[in-house]
């Protein structure tokens, strides 16, 4: 054959090598595209596993603060009533009105909650701006009960807080009886009352 000849098949097999060769690259661009898709569903699915497990351990935390603060306070509270002459004893005996401002000016909050004193009153708030309280949960006289409240509270640290251990007269929420003579309520039990998704109140009751 001759040069004119070879050169004839040598260009007509080119494009066939061109087309070839760009059929892999745009192979290549298909595998790459699908390979992205892929990552990002992938993601997705770990950063909402991530948000999960944070919001469950920020809710574990949250109820765990809430725990050690109700139970500082009934602990100071007991503390200040132990004899009937004090006067926090006769306060809480007689439901005054003044109880909160003595029992914050005798520290008896923890420094994580916030007070005010104005002149409606003080008032002493939780980290989700509900009040917290003291107050006698009964009539007048021997043994007295007081009450710890929360309001506000969320339905996840609700449900948490109320598993929690404890030494209870009786735990309220949204003023319904939960447990009595430190029982520990059942999840199903804390789901149960914990009704409300950020509005919950919480009564723990004790005799001091």
């Amino acid at each position: 054959m001759n040069v004119a000849g070879r050169l004839g098949r040598i260009g007509r097999a080119a494009p066939h090598g061109r087309t070839a060769r760009a059929g892999a690259r745009a192979h290549e661009r298909g595998l790459t595209l699908l390979e992205a898709v892929a990552f990002l569903g992938v993601a997705a699915v770990v950063l909402v596993g991530a948000v999960t497990l944070i919001e469950n351990a920020n809710a574990a935390a949250s109820a765990s603060r809430l725990v050690d603060q109700v139970n500082t306070i009934a602990s100071n509270v007991k503390a200040l009533a132990g004899s009937a002459t004090s006067g926090i004893y006769q306060e809480m005996n007689a439901g005054s009105t003044e109880l909160m401002v003595d029992l914050v000016r005798a520290k008896v909050f923890p420094t994580t909650l916030q007070s005010e004193t104005s002149q409606s009153g003080t008032l002493v708030v939780n980290e989700w701006g509900g009040a917290v309280s003291v107050a006698p949960a009964g009539g007048s006289g021997a043994p007295i009960v007081g009450s710890v409240g929360y309001a506000t509270v969320p339905r996840d640290v609700c449900t948490r807080a109320l598993t929690a251990p404890g030494d209870w007269l009786e735990i309220r929420v949204n003023s319904t009886t939960v447990a009595t003579d430190g029982a520990t309520p059942t999840l199903a039990e804390a789901e149960t009352a914990c009704s409300s998704a950020d509005d919950n109140v919480m009564n723990w009751l004790f005799s001091l």
